[in-house]
């Protein structure tokens, strides 16, 4: 089961690798085939990945969320998905934007899997933990897509200011389209996100044996805090005029960056783990 859930994960990965050298094509050549063709591998990169979830969870019984291979499985298939929702909003176009991210995350992916793939994924105990956990990749997923589309606000504000009338510049929306998606993208992500931690509250309440009386210091909790606070400042100066166009693009992609640099950091440091104090130096 191992190695043909890796044959499917590799390719998945092909198939973004395909979508994305389409999406380039179709922005040099404004062919309509190639657009076609994008969506097309986009499509089938998503459902192989679908499909490599589907026999992680037949292999051991219960839903693969926890391992970084398995998360990173879930977060392409809800990349692609909110890839989709953003360009049907916007233009096509946007789509050049997002899939070499996608495709990076693909990438690493398989890379890891070959090593994760071999473990069992640690169990999601009752439906809380379940929620909290598909609620929190979604808002990530948000979170990614409101990214992306500040890079492509930020790239067609440049080519406006040097009157680039040309290539890509042709292909996105105005600027506009872009600030209203990007507003759309950051407003669904920090629902979600407050539904994560409300959830995750609610779950803790009842589960205080399960995640130890200190539940509340574990390293994902103490990111997560900011991480709402921040998102909750964007949304609402957004909202009252405060924080548009530039500013807003610029503060949402270094907010993710920094975001996806501590979880990077918090992985290294084995502060990843679902059980909060496993592995951890905190954990005594």
């Amino acid at each position: 089961m191992t190695i043909l859930t890796l044959a499917v994960l590799f390719a998945g990965a092909l198939a973004y690798a395909g979508a994305t050298a389409a999406s380039a094509l179709y922005l040099s050549r404004k062919r309509e085939a190639a657009l076609l063709l994008t969506r097309r591998l986009a499509l089938l990169g998503a459902g192989l990945f679908l499909l490599v979830f589907l026999l992680r969870w037949a292999a051991w019984g219960c839903l693969p969320m926890t391992t970084p291979a398995d998360a990173l499985v879930v977060f392409v298939i809800l990349a692609t998905a909110v890839m989709f929702v953003s360009a049907r909003d916007t233009t096509r176009a946007v789509a050049s934007f997002y899939l070499p991210a996608i495709f990076v995350l693909a990438v690493l992916c398989a890379c890891v899997a070959p090593a994760a793939f071999g473990q069992a994924p640690k169990a999601l105990h009752g439906v809380f933990l379940a929620g909290h956990v598909i609620l929190a990749f979604l808002a990530y997923a948000f979170f990614l897509g409101a990214s992306v589309t500040s890079v492509a606000y930020l790239f067609q504000s440049r080519h406006l200011k040097k009157h680039h009338t040309v290539g890509l510049f042709q292909a996105l929306p105005p600027l506009e389209r872009l600030d209203r998606s990007l507003f759309l993208l950051i407003r669904h992500g920090y629902l979600m996100f407050a539904t994560t931690l409300l959830v995750g509250a609610v779950w803790a309440h009842f589960d205080r044996e399960l995640l130890g009386p200190r539940w509340y210091l574990a390293p994902k909790i103490l990111q997560a805090v900011p991480m709402v606070l921040f998102y909750a400042f964007v949304f609402h100066a957004r909202q009252c005029g405060l924080l548009r166009g530039r500013k807003l693009a610029f503060a949402v992609l270094i907010g993710f960056s920094i975001m996806l640099g501590i979880y990077l950091v918090r992985a290294l440091l084995g502060l990843s783990y679902y059980h909060f104090w496993e592995s951890s130096p905190w954990a005594s």
